[in-house]
This record gives structure tokens, sequence and C-alpha cells, in this order.
């Protein structure tokens, strides 16, 4: 449905795919195209189950970000949806 990979904005088509299969199916739906950032993740999660964030990571751990500076940007990512979530 999209090439993978880092993007600077969602696509625009992600709501209505979402929704799309969240309509057809009972299964959890996850998104993962283009999500780089707490806020893409935090829009994601407004329409689908879960996110998948690897393109970005992957790329920081080849830009020589250590394990350590990883959990951050992780952790930062849960926090994000977690405060979300909370309102």
């Amino acid at each position: 449905m999209g090439t993978t990979g880092e993007r600077s904005d969602l696509a625009e088509s992600a709501a209505e795919l979402c929704t799309t299969i969240k309509s057809a199916t009972d299964r959890p739906t996850l998104l993962g195209f283009g999500i780089s950032t707490p806020a893409h993740a935090v829009r994601a999660a407004q329409w689908a189950d879960g996110v998948v964030i690897a393109s970005a990571l992957m790329r920081r751990a080849l830009d020589g970000a250590s394990s350590a500076d990883l959990a951050a940007d992780i952790a930062a990512i849960r926090e994000a949806l977690d405060v979300s979530q909370a309102r």
C-alpha cells in the first residue's frame, strides 16, 4: 500500500486505510508506513490499534546511535502515546 521508510508527514491515505481495515476485521490493526517521530505515532494511534516504527530506529542505529540512545527514542514515543491516551 506504500513504500516503507521515514517520511516528514504521514500519508493522507492512512486514516482511510485504517478505517477500512478495521471495518473488515475484529483483529487489531497496526500502522507502520512512515512513522518516524513521537508525533507521527500519536497521530497514527488515532486510527490504528498499534504503530510500528522500524526505519527511523534502523537509521539511527546505522548512524551510530547506542542501544541507550535507541531506548531513549522508544521511551519518548511510548511517553507521547501514553500522554495522548490519557487525554
